[in-house]
């Protein structure tokens, strides 16, 4: 972490130079003569493997060269066991880009609350109660993209999301329903209005023929407006923050030497490991188990099954199918619907050599 954000410091400081549970949340956009604020506002929006994003403690780093023991990145990096620790969470504020994969038809933002190590750190530091959730149509001119960073013009809508969150040691999934083709307009309206732009402190002014090349997309601002006090520190943490294209959970060990899983008797799954020892996983009374897949980094598994209720001769059933964490031996159905929006049931491996990820041939969702 010190050595990537070091050197990132460094690209950040010649770029200025250079440049300068699931709750569901309906968003409307008035469709024609969308309410609009004068007022552009400029921002530096910086890269992650995750997506791109900013917050207050983070453009502090970048001119002082201390992002702190729990930087924001710590947000994207797929662990609930680090944390963005926000400061002062009265003028603390984060923007992250929507990734393109993300179907907006069926936005899901899920946040864990809080420091995820253990219960009692996650009960010591304060965590968010209520959060908003202002969404921003970023546009990105020609010449104003980096290797590490781009600078966005972005037209805030004025009506923000208030988002209340329980006091639970837990990912939790807001479901934003956007009205897609009031989105499209408000996107059309501000892009207009940007002719106008003179010039600011970041971007000096637009170059010719701007909006043929010009990049846009969606920016959420997240304000924190009230928190659960912590019963050691003040200190305000969220564990991670991601949308419906990832699935997050809580690690085991389980997994540890694992060399592979098998079926035993049609309803057994077992876990053979490297020593020889074995242990089960599932046993599945009321169902007969016919594959089972396991994923390349040995920590999740796809167990196809057919209820036994449907099982005989003549019978026409497809299998069905479950995810399974491997380090904690769970399935894991439940949990991932909510995070996700898409449903294990014909769930399967996706194709790809760097990263874990399941599809149901509709969506992909990368497994953390």
């Amino acid at each position: 972490m010190k050595n990537t954000t070091g050197k990132l410091c460094q690209n950040l400081r010649r770029l200025s130079r250079l440049l300068f549970l699931c709750f569901t949340v309906n968003v409307y956009f008035i469709s024609s003569g969308v309410a609009q604020s004068n007022k552009w506002v400029e921002q530096m929006l910086y890269d992650n493997p995750y997506t791109s994003f900013c917050s207050t403690d983070f453009e502090k780093g970048i001119s002082n060269g201390n992002y702190g023991k729990y930087p924001v990145t710590n947000l994207f990096d797929g662990t609930l066991h680090t944390c963005w620790v926000a400061g002062n969470s009265q003028t603390a504020l984060l923007y992250v880009k929507i990734p393109d994969a993300v179907n907006l038809n069926k936005l899901i933002l899920n946040i864990f609350s809080g420091y995820g190590k253990s219960q009692s750190l996650f009960l010591a530091n304060a965590r968010p109660k209520k959060v908003k959730v202002t969404v921003l149509a970023a546009f990105v001119p020609d010449g104003y993209v980096s290797e590490n960073a781009m600078a966005c013009l972005m037209s805030q809508y004025p009506k923000g999301i208030n988002l209340e969150l329980a006091d639970t040691f837990a990912v939790q999934s807001f479901l934003l329903k956007f009205n897609t083709d009031s989105l499209d307009r408000f996107f059309d309206v501000s892009l207009h209005s940007l002719k106008s732009f003179s010039g600011g402190k970041i971007i000096s002014n637009l170059p010719e023929n701007f909006i043929e090349n010009v990049q846009k997309f969606i920016v959420l601002k997240v304000e924190i407006l009230e928190v659960y006090a912590g019963t050691k520190y003040s200190d305000v943490c969220i564990s991670e923050l991601f949308f419906n294209d990832r699935f997050v959970t809580a690690k085991g060990s389980e997994a540890e030497n694992l060399k592979d899983i098998s079926i035993e008797n049609d309803s057994i799954l077992k876990a053979n490991y490297a020593d020889g020892s074995r242990k089960t996983i599932l046993s599945g009374k009321n169902s007969t188990f016919t594959n089972v897949e396991i994923s390349s980094d040995k920590k999740w598994a796809i167990l196809y099954y057919v209820p036994n209720e449907v099982v005989g001769e003549g019978s026409r059933v497809e299998e069905l199918h479950s995810l399974i964490d491997l380090t904690t031996f769970r399935v894991i159905d439940a949990e991932f619907e909510k995070e996700t929006g898409v449903s294990p049931t014909f769930l399967n491996f996706s194709d790809d050599s760097e990263k874990v990820k399941v599809t149901d041939f509709v969506s992909e969702v990368e497994l953390l």
